[in-house]
């Protein structure tokens, strides 16, 4: 039938099937030449390639006999009469005709390799064993690149654990450096304000008793200048009464004295004449008298009640005076004891500040070492955070290292069947 197809199609249409003969033709002749160079013997190619490494040379001689094994090209099968034309005009035609070149170029295949030398079969067994033999050294270096990768992960636990303790340590040591400035910084600020209140109660009681002593000695003062007064009014009490008391001896003396002469002498009475009170108070007041006038002078009966009562008088405000003397004495003691204690009170009050300022100047040498212990425990936090992102760092530094591993590990898994291993390695490092 597609005999006569092509007979009814016309001239034009033969040319397809000149065409797939001639394709046949030269897909003969070329299986031909291969197999024939095979049976030659090796390309240099294939020679060079056993020359490096058997399981080179095994794969050189298989693409050698996939290159030889493979149809020839567009330009030698189609000759003058192929063009794009004719297979547009035949397109069903050729398509039973590349059905039947392929079918008859299978069993030419067939044909040829069946009958073909044993050549073939000894570069396969070869190729076999070859395979076999890079098949077992892969699985040597993988079982090697797993064990190498295990230890590279176990240093890696290593390393990530000991940083882990290291930050645990760190840590530890920072809260327990924290905790003992704190505990620190708290018994100084209870040791300087137990000082501090121990002083300022000291100096409330300083002060509580200077006020006391100021207001006793106040109270002395006022009572001093009472005293005062009422000594010099005593005084000038008493001068009075001297005055008045020399009058009254006076008229007295001269009223007994005109008794005893007469009245028409009016001379002054000696002193020895006035009784012994009189001439004690008065030893310039009149001029002693001599003669045998002085002696009844001297005589009781001349000392009339008014000058007893005088004298009486003025021994009482000799006594009071006496007294007031005493007191004023006293006082005046008791003023010096008062400003005695006053001085003290004013010495222990310049030693309480004193201390005060000691301990103040202590609190602030206590503050500074506070604040050098603060800057130390921030400077050892800080050293501990740069301490903390390097080993971060160089954990990541570590981790960059093992994906780079692996990526390398994984590229030469996939590269070691095109190269060998040692050229990979080296062409990755």
């Amino acid at each position: 039938p597609s005999l006569r197809k092509r007979e009814s199609q016309g001239p034009l249409s033969a040319r397809p099937s000149l065409a797939g003969a001639g394709r046949k033709i030269a897909a003969t002749t070329h299986l031909k030449g291969s197999i024939s160079a095979r049976s030659a013997g090796p390309e240099p190619q294939v020679q060079a390639a056993r020359d490096r490494g058997p399981l080179t040379s095994a794969r050189a001689e298989a693409a050698q006999g996939r290159s030889q094994l493979t149809t020839p090209s567009e330009s030698e099968l189609s000759g003058p009469l192929l063009s794009p034309g004719t297979f547009q005009a035949a397109g069903a035609d050729r398509r039973v005709d590349s059905e039947e070149d392929q079918s008859w170029r299978r069993e030419s295949v067939a044909t040829e390799v069946g009958s073909g030398p044993p050549v073939v079969d000894a570069l396969s067994q070869a190729l076999e064993l070859e395979l076999s033999k890079g098949g077992e050294s892969l699985l040597r270096r993988l079982a090697d690149v797993s064990s190498i990768n295990l230890e590279l992960r176990r240093q890696i636990e290593m390393q990530s654990q000991e940083i882990s303790d290291l930050k645990e340590s760190r840590a530890e040591e920072e809260q327990v450096r924290q905790l003992d400035a704190l505990a620190l910084e708290r018994r100084l600020r209870l040791q300087a304000s137990d000082a501090e209140a121990r002083l300022q109660a000291e100096i409330d009681e300083c002060r509580e008793r200077a006020q006391q002593d100021e207001q006793r000695q106040r109270g002395l003062e006022g009572e001093r200048a009472l005293r005062e007064g009422e000594r010099d009014e005593a005084r000038a009490r008493i001068v009075d009464l001297e005055a008045r008391l020399v009058a009254s001896v006076a008229v007295a003396a001269e009223a007994s004295y005109l008794a005893s002469q007469g009245i028409g002498d009016r001379s002054v009475p000696p002193v020895a004449a006035l009784p012994p009170p009189v001439a004690v108070l008065l030893p310039q007041a009149v001029p002693a008298a001599t003669g045998p006038a002085a002696e009844p002078a001297a005589s009781p009966q001349f000392c009339p009640p008014r000058q007893a009562a005088l004298e009486m008088e003025l021994h009482l405000v000799r006594s009071r005076f006496a007294r007031e003397t005493s007191m004023r004495e006293a006082t005046e003691r008791r003023a010096a004891a008062s400003e005695q204690e006053k001085q003290r009170l004013r010495a222990e009050l310049e030693q309480s500040l004193a201390e005060v300022q000691r301990l103040r100047r202590e609190l602030g040498r206590q503050s500074e070492q506070v604040g050098y212990g603060q800057e130390l425990c921030s400077d050892l936090q800080l050293r501990l955070k740069q301490q903390q992102a390097a080993a971060e760092q160089q954990q990541a530094a570590a981790e960059q290292r093992l994906l780079k591993e692996r990526g390398k590990f994984e590229a030469v898994n996939r590269l070691e069947a095109v190269l060998p291993r040692h050229l990979l390695i080296k062409a990755l490092a």
